[in-house]
């Protein structure tokens, strides 16, 4: 698919001749991508808040150190993961697009 080719044509297109792919999941990569750094803070200081509760006051702590550390570490994760993953689905248009390029080369 060219990059000048908009997403709207490509969505009217029912042939299926052109490919999305790449414009749809950069905008799926992105939101989801924002959406990890919005949630990591509050889910961070909400995990804190509820730790807190179960230590007295004054009291050594070890699971709030964890829960400050941990939480964002495992959105680090995610976002690895999610990268890993988007970077499966266009390796997985890449060789389509390229096996149809093949395709018509030996064809003609």
């Amino acid at each position: 698919m060219n990059d000048e080719t908009s997403l709207l044509k490509g969505l009217l297109d029912f042939k299926l001749k052109k490919y999305i792919s790449r414009q749809v999941i950069a905008s799926v990569y992105t939101f989801f991508f924002f959406l990890i750094l919005l949630v990591t803070p509050f889910a961070t200081y909400y995990g804190y808040k509820q730790a807190a509760h179960l230590y007295p006051e004054g009291s050594f702590q070890p699971i709030l150190g964890l829960v400050i550390v941990g939480i964002p570490i495992t959105a680090f994760g995610l976002i690895i993961m999610l990268r890993l993953y988007v970077e499966r689905y266009i390796a997985i248009v890449n060789t389509a697009e390229n096996t149809e390029t093949l395709n018509k080369n030996s064809l003609n």
